[in-house]
């Protein structure tokens, strides 16, 4: 009877000591990276995938940059001129296409996001996403017209790197940025290419995360965009669809004081005039600046933050409807405009405002000269990752999100975009720039005039705000 407890306890006890190695692990173990080919593969003694019990796994040990932040590295002038140029044509299409009061995109956001994409694209499929940039339409092409900007892929990745490593971040004015990468952990259904992967972690930062794309995946992937927003943007997707097998998503998060913040005497109750002819009471704040913007058929001014970022507005001509100023919005002017305001002294005033946007990109892309990646039949990242025959990878979804909160003390701003990959010295002067009536507003970076955000006010009317 003796021999008999004796062994009951034994094994009770090997029982307990192999079940806290097992199932009452705090983490989930994190197999080691292998890769057959240019596809990424785990060692899994069980024989099942490391995400089959539906944690996200952090690849970030075996996808860290291996080149340097360098942030003295040029970016070029032509490159800065072919963003600004990009980011104007994007806002274009965006308020052609949008459906709420009040739109704010951020070109850089979207261009991140879409930059990441591009180098998992071959041929035609890249060749289109670069010419989206650089703005060489298919009509040029096919009369043999010299591109504008044209740029290698290693140029346009080392140029993008450079341009998001510089920009500025102070702790009163901070711009706060990340990318990140999600994969389908089912190889049976996708494999991602490992030299993709290397690449946006060498050029972009991007975090690499394995994931079952199950509900918990879901609320990871909100998480991660809530936290590197500030919680701005809360969330940046509503489901993960059945044949998702890729996100490559940018966050953003700005928030800043003003250089020369706005008393409680400055702030005073005024009336704003809506784009339908309607008014609204609101709070103006009153300023004077010193940074005049003059282009055909507006005017406008810059306001700085407390570091390297600024506020600037441009008001339309009365004659002039916003609308039709920003359908004669160039590039080159803007960027002309913003880098070489008029040193004079102007009377302003503005809302105070806040905001908040949602759209889904794929038909203002489509029309911008970017249908290849959308085709399920055409498009081409054989780069990006393989999936069993027939099936082709191709984007599904491009979603952006952005926020606003412009006040007396400063601005806070946030942004999120989502590709969804599937398989299937001053002189005094009498300017007055007073923001009572519809106006284009945007956030740039002072040294370059690169915009990081762009946004219209329309409506301040109390269902607006």
């Amino acid at each position: 009877m003796k021999n008999l407890l004796k062994r009951i306890f034994t094994l009770s006890l090997c029982a307990f000591i192999l079940s806290g190695q097992t199932g009452c692990s705090a983490e989930p173990a994190v197999k080691q990276k292998t890769e057959t080919g240019s596809s990424v593969n785990y060692d899994d003694d069980e024989g099942s995938n490391p995400g089959a019990a539906g944690q996200t796994i952090n690849l970030m040990t075996g996808y860290s940059s291996r080149l340097n932040d360098d942030k003295n590295t040029v970016v070029s002038e032509s490159f800065r001129q072919m963003y600004t140029d990009f980011a104007v044509r994007l806002f274009q299409q965006s308020t052609a296409d949008a459906k709420e009061d009040n739109m704010m995109i951020s070109p850089l956001s979207v261009m991140a996001a879409l930059s990441m994409t591009v180098n998992g694209a071959e041929g035609d499929t890249r060749k289109q996403m670069l010419d989206l940039f650089c703005g060489n339409s298919a009509a040029e092409s096919e009369a043999g017209s010299e591109p504008e900007f044209s740029f290698s892929m290693e140029d346009f990745n080392q140029n993008m790197s450079s341009l998001l490593n510089q920009l500025p971040s102070d702790p009163d004015a901070r711009l706060l940025q990340a990318n990140s990468i999600w994969f389908l952990d089912d190889q049976e259904r996708f494999q991602a290419n490992s030299d993709f992967l290397q690449t946006n972690a060498d050029y972009y930062q991007a975090e690499i995360y394995q994931a079952p794309f199950d509900s918990g995946t879901l609320s990871d992937i909100n998480s991660w965009v809530s936290d590197h927003t500030e919680q701005m943007i809360p969330s940046i997707l509503d489901e993960i669809p059945d044949q998702a097998v890729m996100y490559l998503i940018n966050a953003l998060a700005f928030d800043a004081a003003w250089a020369d913040p706005y008393s409680e005497s400055d702030i005073w109750d005024g009336e704003f005039t809506n784009e339908d002819g309607s008014t609204s009471q609101v709070s103006m704040m009153s300023s004077e600046e010193y940074q005049y913007i003059q282009m055909d058929h507006a005017g406008g001014f810059i306001k700085p933050y407390a570091q390297g970022y600024a506020f600037a507005a441009l008001l339309p001509d009365e004659d002039i409807s916003l609308d039709d100023f920003l359908a004669d919005l160039t590039g080159e002017n803007l960027h002309q405009a913003l880098t070489d305001p008029s040193e004079e002294m102007v009377e302003t005033c503005m809302p105070r405002f806040s905001a908040e946007y949602a759209a889904e990109l794929s038909e203002i892309l489509k029309h911008m000269g970017m249908e290849l990646p959308f085709d399920s039949k055409k498009a081409d990242f054989g780069s990006l990752g393989t999936c069993p025959d027939p099936a082709r990878i191709y984007i599904s979804r491009v979603i952006h999100k952005t926020a606003i909160s412009v006040d007396g003390n400063g601005t806070r701003a946030g942004a999120a975009t989502a590709v969804e990959m599937a398989a299937e010295g001053c002189a005094i002067s009498s300017r007055v720039v007073q923001l009572t009536r519809p106006f284009l507003y945007l956030i740039i970076e002072q040294e370059t005039g690169i915009p990081v955000f762009m946004g219209t006010v329309t409506d301040l009317s109390a269902g607006s705000r």
